[in-house]
């Protein structure tokens, strides 16, 4: 028996040798030392699979995976933004969060990071040493009104206004610099058959991007802060400014705009049946010139100004992106390690994709890139101190849907701005009491 025992300690001692001697990966354990067995981690986006992030996050957990780490990601989208955060409500209260999903630093976000359910993600981020490398408007896109941080960019953005070159030039039309000019030559396009502006009008945010742009002029985002913490009201003279001009461009919105999707809208511009068309530098692609429609000839212009602006002609929409934010009752060793390797490799994935990472950046090729990405590239680089920050991350959710709604009834001419104004305060009124 004393023999028996000791050959199994023999045998016991070899093995325990052998195993040290195999290499973390191929036991299956992760830098960080985590034993693992088969790992499935979930990333829940609002983004279709075709987008540029998606892919670019496919890329990095596939080259994860060939490094032999024994984890597979499964990308879980929604059909629409709308419906995204629908089910990731219905996920959060049934306790079955992902372990990384999209997430804006909106009200929603500071709930669920005071329940101790989300990583607090600046110090994570200062934790592998990435933080001070982020554009400085993408990280601070992610940051809470009271300073925290509970999501990582992966992208930095431009929003802008594309417009069909030929249209504009057939009647003598120039990419216009105040909101009065635009106002112009939409009227100019309408009087000669042109639909002047294709918008999403199913999502709320394209609409509210409309309504934000004279207030930001008039006072930065200083009147949108105050909204959304009850100190102003829509009925305030700078509001109905921007109640006003969604009035007066929904008449130049496409027929039927309430009911046009996403892709509808982008592919009327691309399709040459409207002359304008807001979007932001995560749609750029479409607009390079090899994968335009045969003719199709386009330009931009940024966010017009007006008289008494406080704010630059070169600040605008400039953010970070819908942010990851990470579960932390699931951010597990492998899980953790993962999120390294992903934070640390993906920008310059992202980058041959001719997409703008949220890191600073330099680029030894230009001849690499088309050079409409070098001539975006340069704007950015010209950007002033103050980004417009959208409405639809600083308001409440029920305040959102009011006033994405009844945006729709006010471009159409249903409400007037009075009637909406009052009904936007009543929402706010009523949510900020809860």
């Amino acid at each position: 028996m004393k023999r028996g025992l000791g050959l199994t300690v023999i045998v016991a001692m070899a093995l325990a040798v052998a195993v040290a001697a195999i290499p973390l990966w191929a036991s299956g354990t992760n830098e960080s030392g985590a034993q693992s067995g088969p790992k499935t981690i979930t990333y829940f986006t609002s983004k279709p699979p075709t987008d540029n992030v998606v892919i670019a996050i496919q890329k990095v957990a596939a080259a994860y995976k060939a490094e032999g780490h024994n984890v597979d990601l499964v990308v879980d989208t929604a059909a629409d933004r709308p419906a995204y955060v629908q089910k990731l409500r219905t996920l959060v209260a049934g306790n079955q969060m992902p372990e990384l999903f999209d997430l804006d630093a909106d009200p929603y976000a500071a709930q669920l990071g005071s329940a101790g359910k989300l990583v607090d993600m600046a110090q994570y981020l200062k934790k592998i040493g990435v933080y001070d490398t982020y554009i400085k408007n993408a990280i601070e896109y992610q940051r809470l009104p009271d300073g925290r941080i509970f999501s990582f960019p992966n992208q930095f953005v431009t929003e802008m206004t594309w417009y069909n070159v030929d249209i504009f030039n057939k009647y003598n039309l120039k990419a216009p610099k105040t909101f009065d000019e635009w106002l112009q030559v939409c009227k100019t396009l309408a009087a000669n058959g042109v639909t002047p502006i294709a918008i999403d009008g199913m999502d709320g945010w394209p609409l509210m991007r409309y309504i934000a742009m004279v207030p930001f002029r008039l006072s930065g985002n200083n009147y949108i802060t105050d909204l959304s913490t009850g100190k102003a009201k829509m009925s305030d003279p700078i509001g109905m400014a921007g109640v006003n001009f969604v009035a007066q461009m929904g008449k130049y919105f496409q027929t039927g705009f309430s009911s046009t999707d996403y892709t509808t809208a982008k592919n009327l511009f691309l399709g040459g049946k409207a002359a304008m068309y807001e979007i932001g530098t995560w749609e750029l692609t479409n607009f390079i010139s090899a994968n335009l429609p045969a003719g199709l000839k386009v330009d931009y212009f940024y966010m017009p100004t007006t008289a008494n602006a406080v704010t630059k002609p070169n600040e605008y929409w400039a953010f970070g992106g819908i942010g990851i934010a990470a579960a932390k009752d699931k951010f597990d060793a492998q899980t953790e390690a993962f999120t390294t390797y992903l934070i640390k490799h993906y920008d310059a994935v992202y980058l041959k994709l001719q997409q703008y990472p949220p890191t600073k950046f330099t680029i030894s090729d230009p001849s690499a890139f088309d050079p409409l990405f070098i001539r975006v590239q340069k704007d950015q680089a010209q950007y002033g101190d103050l980004a417009c920050k959208p409405w639809d991350v600083l308001l409440p959710a029920d305040v959102n849907s009011t006033m994405a709604d009844n945006l729709v009834a006010l471009a159409l001419g249903k409400v007037t701005p009075d009637d909406f104004a009052r009904v936007i305060d009543q929402s706010l009124a009523q949510n900020l009491k809860k």
